[in-house]
């Protein structure tokens, strides 16, 4: 049986970020794929973590490259995948004071005061899917899992890579036993360029544990690896546990 994973997501947010007490996940359902130390995780990082920087200008540069190279003169048909979030005009200089304090109100386990930064904020920035994913983690913290769930899909719609909306919401419709959706959920994600670690983590637990897909999983916790930058004696013993099942 598998001990506790000290590369697992939780241990991915840098040193000095103060620490946002973690979601509590449901353990995973009895049976013979159940491990020890082996469940998704919750992201709580405000700043992004390892989401990668993915320029919509350099996107569409690239597609029209595509076009003149190839001599079309129309235009090509929006790719399925990958396509890049909707370009929103950045928080100014005041907002981002109000989120940094609302990130130190939430360090501090200070929801109340959290709340009181960020409802105010929100309404000025409705475009803005880091102001309502953060906000919903702070209603959830709350117990108000309906107005999180809203502020999750709301910043999904408005940036499908915002990690910890996409991240949580999965978790929640784990939690109501809707494993497929929630598979698709971080699959498109990772799809669009969402190359983040704990999203290839918890995709595969969510594969290997709920969907018995083991072959997913296994190409899953091998790019969580790839990705994390530290070795886990735990994911490493998963991975090979699976390939000996697909041996």
């Amino acid at each position: 049986m598998h001990g506790s994973c000290n590369g697992c997501p939780g241990n991915l947010r840098p040193a000095e970020r103060p620490r946002i007490t973690r979601l509590k996940a449901p353990a995973p359902p009895p049976g013979p794929d159940s491990r020890e130390g082996k469940t998704m995780s919750s992201i709580q990082d405000w700043r992004g973590g390892f989401r990668p920087a993915r320029s919509a200008g350099i996107f569409v540069f690239t597609l029209l490259a595509a076009v003149l190279i190839a001599g079309c003169a129309s235009a090509p048909p929006a790719p399925k995948h990958r396509s890049a979030p909707a370009a929103h005009q950045p928080l100014s200089g005041p907002q981002q004071s109000v989120l940094e304090n609302a990130r130190l109100a939430a360090a501090q386990d200070n929801w109340t005061r959290a709340a009181e930064l960020l409802r105010p904020l929100h309404e000025q920035r409705p475009d803005s899917a880091l102001v309502a994913s953060r906000l919903g983690w702070v209603m959830q913290q709350q117990g108000d899992t309906a107005s999180a769930r809203v502020l999750y899909q709301k910043a999904v719609e408005q940036d499908p890579t915002e990690a910890l909306a996409v991240n949580n919401l999965a978790l929640l419709m784990r939690e109501e036993g809707r494993f497929r959706a929630a598979r698709d959920l971080l699959q498109a994600a990772i799809d669009r360029g969402a190359d983040d670690p704990r999203l290839h983590y918890n995709l595969a637990v969510l594969s290997e544990i709920y969907l018995l897909d083991y072959p997913a999983a296994l190409r899953h916790y091998r790019r969580y690896r790839q990705l994390a930058g530290a070795e886990s004696e735990a994911v490493a013993g998963w991975i090979r546990d699976l390939e000996r099942r697909a041996d």
